[in-house]
């Protein structure tokens, strides 16, 4: 019994990539990754292809409990926000950085995006 996310979807890559680029060009199923428990047992974590996670050795005849926790990104906790006040910080050690870019912060899409399947897999 395999545990299926969906698939990620391909993003187009720029004509011109930037100089430092992390960027995978794939939009996954999770957002940004998810922690899976059967039966208040640990299944393993999803966060990278393939978006699956084989459920077969905690699973039990009958009911079966499946709770999944999903980690969000450190944007949409700052998005929508006051910028913390750095003074306190600032006047101890001195300005040791400027935040750039947070002036208009948006939140990204997040938690489960994917159409969520539980598969059977024949093992030959």
């Amino acid at each position: 019994m395999v545990l299926d996310f969906g698939e990620g979807l391909p993003v187009a890559i720029p004509e011109r990539l930037p100089t430092f680029n992390l960027r995978a060009y794939l939009e996954g199923p999770i957002r940004e990754a998810a922690e899976v428990f059967v039966n208040g047992l640990r299944a393993g974590v999803v966060w990278h292809p393939p978006y699956t996670i084989d459920l077969s050795a905690l699973l039990k005849p009958g009911k079966n409990d499946l709770r999944i926790v999903v980690g969000n990104t450190a944007v949409n906790s700052m998005a929508g926000r006051a910028l913390p006040d750095y003074r306190l910080l600032n006047d101890r050690y001195g300005e040791r950085f400027v935040p750039q870019g947070m002036d208009n912060l948006q939140p990204l899409e997040s938690g489960l995006v994917g159409r969520l399947r539980l598969r059977v897999i024949q093992h030959h």
